[in-house]
């Protein structure tokens, strides 16, 4: 294990019970994050406020912490630019708080399944999240990590805010670099065969899996395909007529990979493969 982690070790023993109450959270959280927009209630820095609570409370050394104080700068901030810009269909404020969503569920698999609080990788996976897609302009990069390059450019001040440390911007840069769709593959199989810990390289399939896991839901996820269309749309990726289609979600899905061991927690690997057609054996 990396050293230098801030690592909260309790007794635990896991039981269906307990598993389901991460899937439990991620789903209540998704539900009330689309009631909140209905409503016009929706805020993503209350939001991410209440995921921290939620993964580490609200104490003195939480709300002193440079990846908390910055997940908070980036998610005011990316609050205020929506309302100054209209932002992509699909890659904006909500996206955002789905990705936090599904972030948050992972964290707290991966307690239940390890009986572990990794401070450092878990505050690093928020920022992350809350970072990812900042100030994006739609449509899918025309060249290796071109619009996450763009999101590290202008988020990076707020990091400074927040006080991260060199190797904590560092960190942080490399989870968002490869959120990029083209490095995803690589990512899960870098893992392959390797029993969990919080690293790099399992923290990244970590940030992966929380970016898609809301559009794999039979619930959200063919509202955010036809999202997603309307902002390739936008953008010229796809034809101005072109409709998004069943062919199209059951590609997707036979794309998905779920690796983690808080993945299979939560059921999305099941989750995924009960929606296609062709169902693997």
């Amino acid at each position: 294990m990396s050293p230098n982690l801030t690592i909260r070790t309790f007794q635990i023993s896991i039981s269906t019970d307990q598993a389901s109450t991460a899937t439990d959270f991620w789903i209540d959280s998704l539900r009330s994050l689309r009631a909140s927009r209905t409503k016009k209630q929706f805020s993503l820095e209350a939001h991410t406020q209440s995921i921290i609570y939620e993964l580490f409370g609200n104490g003195s050394d939480t709300r002193s912490c440079p990846l908390i104080k910055a997940s908070l700068l980036v998610a005011q901030r990316m609050q205020s630019e929506a309302l100054l810009a209209q932002e992509p269909r699909y890659h904006n404020q909500w996206h955002t708080a789905d990705v936090l969503s599904g972030s948050a569920a992972l964290l707290k698999a991966e307690r239940q399944r390890s009986g572990q609080v990794v401070d450092t990788w878990e505050k690093a996976l928020i920022l992350s999240a809350v970072s990812h897609d900042f100030m994006h302009p739609g449509g899918v990069n025309k060249h290796p990590f071109e619009i996450e390059q763009r999101s590290l450019t202008y988020v990076r001040n707020l990091w400074l805010g927040g006080g991260l440390s060199e190797q904590e911007t560092e960190r942080i840069k490399q989870l968002i670099l490869h959120t990029d769709v083209s490095t995803v593959p690589d990512n899960h199989r870098r893992i392959t065969g390797r029993v969990f810990e919080f690293d790099l390289d399992w923290t990244t399939v970590l940030m992966n899996e929380a970016d898609i896991a809301a559009s794999c839901s039979p619930e959200f996820g063919p509202l955010l395909d036809q999202d997603l269309a309307q902002e390739w749309r936008d953008a010229g990726h796809w034809k101005s007529d072109h409709q998004v289609t069943s062919q199209d979600r059951q590609q997707f899905l036979k794309s998905v990979v779920f690796s983690s061991p808080a993945s299979v927690i939560l059921g999305w690997p099941v989750m995924v493969k009960s929606q296609l057609k062709d169902k693997p054996s």
